[in-house]
């Protein structure tokens, strides 16, 4: 939806500044549709309509009608969603300011954590964003006016929509919520370098700007994709339930905020557990997340009738309201076998602490091929199997465990490149670790 909305954003503006009426109600309806933030695109372009009102006379009903077309949608949309929309209580976990620190440092340098350690390179590039708001107000005003609502307008309402009276206010903060506004951002560097190049003393200050640019942002390109997910920790986790389970065995999958479309993940990992006619889950419910008023009852409710269940872990330390279901999991039953996988898991619970634990003679082999430094290799085998990784003959780290478990071998730095192997018995598993420390002599 992300990139949709900011597809949807770049087409909406291009629409209003070309005054392509036909085009803007499509983009606008598919902004505003698309995601909340998407209206704040449009208030944008209403705002800037606004201070620019006697200049903005040609093509003004058409302006007029294509808003109206497109808050007719929005309005039926809300009439219908309102119910719907997630409202958590509590304050906001961030102050204003913060909002628009953050969304300077995305834009300027790609990092949304330990922003403070960013502050001189964000201030920088901060500089030349305000160089060209500066000289394209002293060129066309318009088109100044439209970036400067454009970048502060956002961030107000994001701060506004963290104020606790707010019906469905923002309590924590995630960089993709600026993403919307990319083009706005980017718009202003462009004609702001544009606009510093025409000038014959800045010349060589925009061109050594656009370079300075450039391949400050082809290397976090680069960055992004050097760092790009190879683990696999669901097909894992799901092909251990699938080894652990039977049909009859009850499994609850219960996620955090960084994981709410439980059922996606489970089918991005292709779990093949049996459905029924309308292609859902037979034994895997999800426990219900969001705000309740009584998360004991509803628990109750949820798990009544269960005395022994399997409960799937997505994430749902991340979320406070799942802290509470997990807590009263605790409470009223016992952990009677555990696999960790990542910041995830897999567990047994029951009523009875004496149950026993389960057994299976499946081998998991190794969801991915390659790894490199600080991803983890995970391999399931039957309990007391020896499981070796095994590096030009010598043996590197071992695992063995009393039950069937889910083994995860850290791929540390100091690792060198080449193929690697994981042994189980008469088994062999070979993987490759790459961008570590080259073999020594590699290089004759």
């Amino acid at each position: 939806m992300y990139a949709l909305v900011t597809m949807f954003a770049a087409l909406a503006l291009y629409a209003y500044w070309r005054n392509c009426q036909r085009l803007l109600i499509i983009a606008g309806i598919g902004t505003v549709l698309t995601h909340y933030f998407g209206a704040i695109i449009i208030v944008v372009m209403i705002l800037h309509h606004l201070i620019h009102w006697r200049e903005l006379r040609s093509g003004r009903r058409e302006f007029l009608i294509a808003l109206a077309i497109i808050a007719a949608c929005w309005l039926l949309w809300f009439i219908y969603a309102i119910g719907l929309i997630r409202r958590d209580p509590g304050y906001a976990s961030f102050q204003p300011i913060f909002t628009y620190q953050l969304m300077a440092t995305l834009f300027a340098v790609n990092q949304s954590i330990h922003i403070d350690n960013h502050l001189p390179a964000t201030l920088l590039i901060s500089a030349v964003f305000f160089v060209g708001i500066l000289l394209a107000w002293r060129v066309d005003r318009r088109v100044a006016s439209l970036i400067l609502v454009g970048c502060l307008l956002p961030p107000a309402v994001i701060s506004a929509g963290a104020l606790p009276f707010f019906p469905f206010h923002v309590n924590f903060l995630s960089e993709r919520y600026f993403v919307t506004f990319a083009s706005v951002v980017f718009a202003d560097w462009g004609i702001g370098l544009t606009t510093i190049m025409k000038q014959r003393r800045l010349r060589w200050m925009g061109i050594a700007a656009a370079i300075g640019l450039l391949i400050l942002y082809a290397y976090h390109t680069e960055r992004q994709r050097d760092a790009r997910y190879f683990t696999d920790d669901y097909h894992s986790m799901m092909e251990a339930v699938a080894a652990l389970t039977t049909a009859e065995e009850k499994v609850f999958v219960i996620s955090g905020g960084y994981a709410l479309e439980v059922f996606y993940h489970l089918d991005q990992a292709g779990y093949d557990a049996p459905k029924d006619d309308n292609a859902r889950y037979i034994n895997m419910t999800g426990v219900p997340s969001g705000y309740v008023e009584n998360p004991s009852a509803m628990m109750e409710s949820a798990f009544s009738g269960f005395p022994r269940f399997w409960l799937i872990e997505i994430e749902a330390a991340s979320d406070g309201q799942q802290d509470e279901r997990l807590q009263w999991i605790e409470d009223h039953y016992f952990r009677i076998f555990h696999i960790p996988v990542g910041h995830n898991g897999i567990s047994l619970w029951s009523i009875d602490p004496t149950d026993p634990v389960p057994e299976s003679a499946a081998i998991i082999p190794p969801a991915v091929s390659e790894v490199r430094p600080g991803d983890p290799m995970r391999i399931g085998v039957p309990a007391g199997t020896q499981v070796d990784l095994v590096h030009s003959g010598q043996i590197i780290d071992t695992r063995i465990a009393d039950t069937w478990m889910l083994h995860s071998f850290d791929i540390h730095p100091h690792y060198f490149n080449g193929v690697y192997e994981l042994n189980v018995a008469d088994e062999r598993y070979p993987f490759v670790i790459t961008h570590s420390q080259d073999f020594p002599g590699a290089e004759q």
